[in-house]
């Protein structure tokens, strides 16, 4: 399973890069919140230093979260692409040229205004544009043909459980309103 959605080496370098913005910002943070955190004790110097990791973590989500550097996220939420993608697992997804899809692929397409993602099972070329047949993993039927106008993106990594911690602040905000 993972072997088909590992990243390609620009793909590593594009990720390399967008991660190293977020850690640069919270060492600069750091070093202009150092003379603070020291004249104000112990006692602050921790929170601090959470709220420095903390501010991080959020640009981090924000720079991919907005797609800038092509890569968008999804929670899995189903069960049709078990055994490998479970409920509160995080994708990451990035936009391809619909030619570069491959049968085996993992892709997110969108129909109507649900967003799925299972296995290119079809590619089929239709004079200069292409129709894709999916299948979840753990699915009997085929998906209905779908354009490549409905293609999100290509599967390009998975992050086990994360997820869980989006559905347990999102039911904590819920639970708050």
């Amino acid at each position: 399973m993972l072997s088909s959605v590992l990243p390609n080496p620009e793909w590593m370098l594009t990720t390399l890069l967008g991660a190293l913005a977020p850690a640069l910002g919270a060492l600069i943070a750091r070093r202009l919140l150092a003379p603070w955190v020291a004249s104000a004790g112990k006692r602050t110097a921790r929170p601090a230093l959470g709220w420095i990791i903390a501010i991080s973590l959020i640009a981090s989500f924000i720079l991919i979260g907005v797609g800038p550097l092509g890569i968008r996220p999804a929670l899995v939420t189903g069960v049709s692409m078990q055994p490998g993608m479970w409920a509160g697992d995080i994708i990451l997804t990035r936009q391809v040229p619909a030619g570069d899809i491959r049968v085996g692929d993992v892709v997110r397409f969108r129909v109507d205004r649900v967003s799925i993602v299972h296995r290119v099972v079809e590619v089929e070329p239709r004079g200069g544009r292409y129709t894709f047949t999916m299948q979840g993993d753990n699915n009997d039927v085929l998906d209905e043909p779908v354009d490549e106008s409905q293609l999100e993106g290509k599967v390009v990594l998975l992050l086990p459980k994360i997820g869980w911690i989006v559905i347990g602040i999102k039911h904590l905000i819920d639970r708050l309103s």
